[in-house]
């Protein structure tokens, strides 16, 4: 079933990897494969595991890259910025695992597949019907950069967070209803005590 198969990145081979009950059963390098190659090989990944569904390559939002095309050739990425996004991705896993611990809260902590961002969900006050979404994402058009943000859901609406008090570190903005966190140079203390204030700050205000 599908929740017993993965696919994975792995970063150090630079490979996709099929995971089934977390055991590896096929893996493709990215080296020198064009894009069709890999959704071909995804999509039959996905036939031979019996995910339930077939796979198509297709987005319903757009992100601020190039578009990658069917000839597109994949070369091994920079280590330095490799190492950077692992870096931050691994800063934000522990982050969240702590935050959840500490707050009593349950969530999954996924890559959702919406902007590859590495985020949580979770119900933050019953009493309030107040939800919190937090996450890791990647550079687009609002931050030029890796970045942490938390936005909180009310009743199935955003909670608008223009007229909250000024945080100590990071930001709320008025186009999007949340705060955000530059992650570059951030320790993980730093990013917690974000994640605290702004948690606070939707308990009392929203």
């Amino acid at each position: 079933g599908t929740k017993e198969s993965q696919l994975a990145l792995n970063t150090k081979l630079f490979a996709l990897e099929w995971l089934n009950k977390g055991d590896l059963v096929a893996n493709v390098t990215l080296e020198n494969k064009t894009h069709a190659e890999i959704v071909k090989w995804i999509a039959n990944e996905v036939r031979e595991n019996e995910v339930g569904k077939e796979y198509t390559y297709a987005f319903h939002y757009e992100l601020p890259y190039a578009a990658i095309t069917d000839d597109f050739v994949f070369g091994r990425p920079d280590s330095s910025e490799s190492t950077i996004l692992i870096d931050a991705l691994s800063l934000a896993q522990g982050v969240f695992e702590r935050f959840l611990d500490t707050n009593g809260l349950a969530s999954e902590i996924r890559v959702w597949p919406h902007h590859f961002d590495l985020g949580i969900y979770a119900e933050f006050s019953a009493e309030k019907n107040l939800f919190l979404g937090a996450g890791l994402a990647i550079p687009d058009t609002m931050i030029d950069n890796l970045y942490f943000y938390v936005s909180g859901y009310k009743g199935g609406e955003a909670v608008v967070t223009k007229d909250f008090k000024a945080l100590s570190r990071g930001k709320w903005h008025t186009d999007w209803e949340g705060a955000t966190l530059v992650a570059d140079g951030k320790s993980s203390t730093e990013v917690e005590l974000f994640l605290s204030e702004v948690c606070v700050t939707f308990r009392d205000e929203a």
